[in-house]
Order: structure tokens, then C-alpha cells, then sequence
């Protein structure tokens, strides 16, 4: 498979088997994934961690997911099983950021375009992550017979959740912000993964305020009703609620300003980027179909941190592994895998 070619894996069934499928099919990959230096994490630290170390880590955040996702935690155990790893490992996979490191170290630089206007319904944004993994991007379609909404959603081979859409017509996007207060508890990809399950904004905002979250981020949720950034510590959370929205990696919302912990290079860069977004998006007077979007993802004004990042070889910056838009009204994803600016465009839909 070329790198520009993506897979498309069909996972069905209850928790467990939707993840004993997912380790069936991806077995090689992660385990080969979890071989290089524990999923990369000490590559990618400035402090290496010994196994041990890791996996006391992993032990504190197992029992927080057994207690608040229960069905998440029977995915990952068959996960591990139809991967032939241990459950431990499966749930590395999931908390691997949160071990790679606190604030201020390396930071996924990620752009995002939402929209809420008839008859446009669209959350698009660029996957930038450092480390080596475009090649272990997939398209997931999981169905399952406890009752929830089909899942469409990009994500990574082990990571039961990155960004997607589901039958409902919810949508989420997920963006890097940095604060303090980590702590053991359920990584934004797990919640990423659990809010697809459901239908409205309303029901994921009850959900983020019940779950105990590891980390800061900002989810984009559509409902095709409401649109909204959802802006979280790990303790608090605030939203921001419009029908146009351009953003990058630095808090929004007033109250959460002042709790940016990103180094100031990185939230410099964070500010030209979202500068650059708005020229693009405003010249096209936000219309904006697909093709359009990845042409914008595809500008390499702020070269090599630009809207498309390229990491030129350097594991510890961020590239560009795809760009995805959720087009929520026609329940379609289209994503170019890798960099956008020289990539193809596929089309998976609901």
C-alpha cells in the first residue's frame, strides 16, 4: 500500500469485539508500533522512562478507565487479545501522550475549520503529530449492537479514538492546547471515542463534565444543531459557542488565556497559523467545499511549520499525517493521507 493510499477497517459487534477485531487487523502494526522504544515515547522524551516506570503509569490510568468508560475498557482488552499484546500495552496506546510529556514540550500543531450554515455543516482539520506515524493512519467504520450510532473516524493502528463522525450527524475535531493540572485520568482519544457514541452537544458536555479527563485539549463539536469549542484543563472546562470557527493550538476562550502553559515559540507559531487560516478562509468569503479546504491545508506560507508541516526527517517536529473534513449535512469524510499538499483525496461515507 502506497503512502497516500489509506485502509479502511470495518469493526462490528459488542465492546470486545469491536476491539478484538481492530487487534486482528492491526496486530502487526502495533505490535511493531509498541517495539519502537515503547510506541516512541523515548524518542520523543527528553527523560527516557524504564518499563516499569511506565507501566506504573499505565496502572493508575487503567483503573480510572475501568470505572468511567466501562465499555472502552472491554474494547481494550480485546484489543489486546486480537493483537496478541497485553492489556497493559493496549492501554499505553491510549495514554501514550500523556507520558510522552507535560506542557511546554513538543506539541501537535493542528488547524481546524468548522461551520454551521445551511447547507453547509462541516468540521475539517490537519493532523499534525510528531513522531513516525502517517503510516499507521486508517479509516474506522465501527458498527455495534449495543444500540449507538455508526462511528466513521480517522484514527491510528491501537488508538481506539482521534476524530470522526457518527449516523447521528455529531461530529467532533480535536485540537492541542496546554495547561497545567495533568493528571491520571481518561485520555482526550478515549473521550474523543466515547462522545461519538452519542448524539448532541448537550449530551457530550454531561459527559465531559463527568469524566475524570487526563489532560488539556479542545474538542469542535457539531450536532448539526449547535456548534461549538469545547476548551478543557483537566478540571475545568468552557465553551464557546458559534457558526464559524478558525483555530490552532492556543486558548480561546478569556478565562482559559491566562492558563496557557504552551512555550512561547510554539504559541507564537499557534497565533501565525490561525492569522493565516482566517486570510485563506475569508478570501473564499467561507464558501468552502473539500477540495477547497485541502487547497488551504495545503499552504506553505509559514513553511516548515505552515498549515501543511513538514517535519523534514526530525522525529521531534510536527508533520502533517492528514487532513480530514467531516462534511456532517451529506455524512461524508474525505481525507488525504499525509501531507495534503501532495496527496489524493478519498471519500468514506456514512
Amino acid at each position: 500500500m502506497s503512502l497516500s493510499a489509506i485502509k479502511e477497517i470495518y469493526l462490528s459487534g459488542d465492546a470486545y469485539s469491536i476491539g478484538y477485531c481492530h487487534g486482528i487487523s492491526e496486530g502487526q502494526n502495533i505490535r511493531s508500533f509498541l517495539a519502537d522504544n515503547f510506541a516512541q515515547i523515548n524518542l520523543l522524551r527528553y527523560q527516557p522512562l524504564t518499563k516499569s516506570e511506565i507501566l506504573n503509569t499505565v496502572h493508575k490510568h487503567r483503573l480510572i478507565i475501568e470505572e468511567d468508560v466501562p465499555l472502552l475498557a472491554q474494547e481494550l482488552l480485546g484489543l489486546a487479545d486480537g493483537a496478541k499484546i497485553s492489556y497493559e500495552e493496549a492501554i499505553l496506546l491510549q495514554i501514550r501522550r500523556e507520558i510522552v510529556g507535560q506542557p511546554g514540550m513538543a506539541v501537535s500543531e493542528c488547524s481546524l475549520i468548522a461551520k454551521l450554515e445551511h447547507p453547509d455543516s462541516i468540521i475539517a482539520q490537519t493532523v499534525d503529530l510528531n513522531g513516525r506515524m502517517t503510516d499507521l493512519g486508517s479509516i474506522f467504520r465501527i458498527n455495534s449492537t449495543l444500540g449507538t450510532p455508526e462511528i466513521l473516524m480517522f484514527s491510528f493502528s491501537g488508538l481506539l479514538g482521534y476524530l470522526g463522525m457518527n449516523s447521528s450527524g455529531l461530529g467532533i475535531g480535536i485540537n492541542f492546547v496546554s495547561s497545567d493540572g495533568w493528571k491520571v485520568g481518561i485520555s482526550p482519544y478515549l473521550i474523543v471515542r466515547h462522545l461519538l457514541q452519542l448524539q448532541s452537544l448537550e449530551e457530550c458536555l454531561q459527559e465531559l463534565f463527568r469524566i475524570r479527563r487526563s489532560s488539556s485539549r479542545s474538542f469542535t463539536i457539531c450536532d448539526g444543531s449547535h456548534l461549538a469549542i469545547v476548551e478543557m484543563t483537566p478540571n475545568e472546562l468552557k465553551m464557546i459557542k458559534k457558526s464559524k470557527i478558525l483555530r490552532t493550538n492556543h486558548y480561546l476562550h478569556e478565562e482559559f488565556v491566562s492558563l496557557d502553559k504552551m512555550n512561547i515559540f510554539s504559541r507564537n507559531a499557534s497565533k501565525l497559523r490561525l492569522k493565516r487560516l482566517r486570510e485563506l478562509v475569508e478570501a473564499e468569503n467561507w464558501k468552502l467545499c473539500s477540495e477547497k479546504i485541502f487547497e488551504i491545508f495545503s499552504d506553505h506560507s509559514l513553511y516548515p511549520i505552515g498549515l501543511c508541516a513538514h517535519s523534514e526527517g526530525n522525529i521531534r517536529k510536527e508533520d502533517t499525517v492528514a487532513a480530514v473534513v467531516l462534511d456532517l449535512n451529506n455524512k461524508k469524510l474525505s481525507i488525504r493521507k499525509g501531507h495534503p499538499c501532495s496527496n489524493p483525496t478519498h471519500e468514506f461515507y456514512l
